[in-house]
């Protein structure tokens, strides 16, 4: 299971480039929920075909030969598509349901954040406001006022 590419890979998304840290819990859920949502659609795909596949080696059969399209669905979606099941899906699906829990513990953080060096804080993701440029604004909006 943690052989997976597919597993390797959700596991370098979860790495913030510039720090080579961990995303945090609150960052990493949509990343999560846009990756199982396409797997959602390539697995739709697996199990009804909307055209026949005959260039592979077993003749992958379109939708329409299947005598229950939704018994087909139903079974692939137990296989591989559950919270739970021991499938590298499976386990993404696990790791946002992880993350999700920690989101509802923790709640959402705020924008505003000090940055390493203590001279600076962070709005968001990657705006940077420097102290000394704070207090330079403060003093001319008291000047603008004072006029």
């Amino acid at each position: 299971l943690s052989s997976s590419t597919i597993v390797h890979f959700t596991a370098v998304m979860g790495i913030r480039q510039q720090s080579l840290a961990f995303h945090s819990a609150h960052n990493s859920t949509s990343e999560l929920a846009g990756l199982i949502w396409i797997g959602r659609l390539l697995f739709l795909e697996y199990a009804l075909p909307v055209y026949s596949y005959s260039t592979l080696v077993y003749e992958w059969p379109r939708r329409d030969h299947y005598p229950s399209q939704p018994d087909r669905l139903d079974a692939i979606r137990k296989k591989y598509l559950i919270r739970g099941c021991y499938t590298p899906f499976g386990e993404i699906i696990e790791l946002k349901a992880f993350a999700k829990s920690i989101v509802k513990r923790e709640g959402i953080p705020g924008n505003l954040s000090w940055d390493p060096d203590g001279k600076s804080f962070i709005i968001g993701h990657d705006i940077k406001f420097k102290l000394s440029e704070f207090c330079a604004t403060h003093c001319k909006a008291i000047k603008l006022v004072g006029e």
